[in-house]
């Protein structure tokens, strides 16, 4: 007979994806030492910028679907509004658009065009100012706009999402946005440098964080003048590793996630033994342990609705079978969390 997990007071709530309910998950994920060293290492950067009268640049790095984008909204941006702070948030593709269009006004350093495309691309998701003027060079945008921020703001921290599309641009545009990084970090926006000493500055009111995969970061430390700048200012070019999740923390984590969706631990399976193929398939990504969760769960109520009106525990056929069908995102490519043809070779054998 088929065991059957109840369903909980409300009834199951799936996981998000795309992150959203990153907050809520944070508490589960400070479970697991990996994540509450990344935590740590947040915290660490946040008191830095705390005091730091220059720009602090912050690289999140991980895998596509290791949590970046969530280590931001569930760790530093909490901690950054708890003291008051205004954070904004852009996309490295809008960034580029606005470069795109800036890089034809003569006459401008790369750290105020960069600067000034991240304030106008973090316009379009509801920052508290608006898009450049008609006419209006990228530099008087940026000290328009952080002007604006210094009389209500002591500290702006500004997030750049998905970092590696910036760096996997034309060359010719990688050395801009590098150059511009560099700038920024060596205080050629004077404007938020500690070597501003005249009315109309506001030192340390800027912090950039981004977000971006380890090949994207490997080639921007590979540029020599990044290189150079980010090992001697090292204090204020921080990086934060989001590493895979080891094998019995992401046990943990499908635990955690059972409880979050369903109210207790256990998950819809007939043994105990069969999350090992989930956690095989996800490669200790946590992207894709939320993936095969979620397929895990939906197959299970469709089972359950006739069945007994719960979770239906899938036995080992139905869950091959179910992965077969399923494929997680891992590297920054879909892969099939279960290779049917490999497999039927072995059933076969």
């Amino acid at each position: 007979m088929r065991s059957c997990l109840p369903l909980k007071a409300g009834g199951v709530r799936l996981p998000s994806v795309a992150g959203a309910d990153a907050a809520e998950l944070a508490e589960l994920v400070l479970g697991l030492g990996s994540r509450r060293r990344v935590y740590e290492a947040v915290r660490d950067v946040v008191a830095e910028m705390e005091v730091s009268l220059d720009p602090v640049v912050v690289m999140i790095v991980g895998e596509w679907g290791e949590g970046k984008t969530s280590v931001f909204n569930a760790f530093m941006a909490p901690e950054a509004r708890a003291r008051g702070w205004l954070v904004l948030e852009a996309r490295a593709s809008a960034v580029l658009g606005y470069m795109e269009i800036m890089r034809g006004e003569g006459g401008v350093d790369p750290s105020s065009r960069l600067l000034a495309a991240m304030l106008a691309a973090a316009a379009e998701r509801g920052a508290p100012y608006g898009a450049p003027g008609r006419g209006e060079r990228p530099r008087d945008y940026a000290v328009r706009v952080l002007s604006g921020l210094a009389s209500r703001w002591r500290r702006v921290v500004l997030f750049v999402d998905e970092f590696e599309d910036a760096v996997a641009a034309p060359d010719e545009v990688v050395a801009d946005v590098a150059a511009g990084l560099v700038g920024l970090v060596n205080g050629d926006v004077e404007e938020v440098s500690s070597r501003c000493r005249r009315r109309g500055c506001w030192p340390g009111l800027l912090h950039v964080v981004v977000s971006l995969t380890p090949p994207a970061y490997a080639k921007l430390v590979s540029l020599r003048d990044f290189a150079t700048v980010a090992a001697r200012l090292k204090r204020r070019v921080r990086v934060i590793r989001v590493p895979p999740l080891r094998r019995r923390e992401a046990r943990r984590f499908l635990e955690a996630l059972a409880r979050y969706s369903a109210g207790g631990p256990e998950l819809p399976l007939e043994s105990p033994n069969l999350a090992n193929p989930l956690l095989i398939a996800s490669q200790g990504n946590l992207g894709a342990l939320v993936s095969l969760f979620r397929a895990l769960v939906s197959r299970s109520l469709e089972l359950g609705r006739d069945l007994c009106g719960g979770l239906a525990a899938l036995d080992a056929r139905e869950l091959t079978a179910l992965l077969e069908r399923v494929s997680v995102a891992v590297g920054g490519a879909d892969v099939p969390a279960v290779n049917a043809e490999l497999h039927a070779r072995l059933v076969g054998a």
